[in-house]
């Protein structure tokens, strides 16, 4: 079985954009990666943290099909999410 989401590009990049400004880059590599976790309400719920600040942010996801919890690249997720565009 697998999971997917349907989101907006700039509706994630948007999302990101405050994680990628908090998340530390340089001394923990998992550190710099964003959760990604999707139940099956239709919300898309991304967290990121420095050990000294979490950050979480939920958004509404335009389709699903299945439940996830992952964690990417958060960096090369919003790159990523800003080239995809609307």
């Amino acid at each position: 079985m697998s999971a997917f989401i349907v989101i907006e590009g700039r509706t994630l990049a948007a999302a990101l954009k405050p994680i990628c400004d908090i998340i530390e880059r340089r001394n923990f590599p998992i550190l710099s990666h964003v959760r990604l976790a999707a139940a099956n309400d239709g919300t898309l719920v991304l967290s990121g943290t420095n050990l000294d600040i979490e950050i979480r942010t939920d958004i509404d996801l335009i389709d699903q099909g299945g439940a996830f919890d992952t964690c990417l690249p958060a960096r090369e997720l919003y790159d990523a999410a800003r080239q995809a565009g609307p």
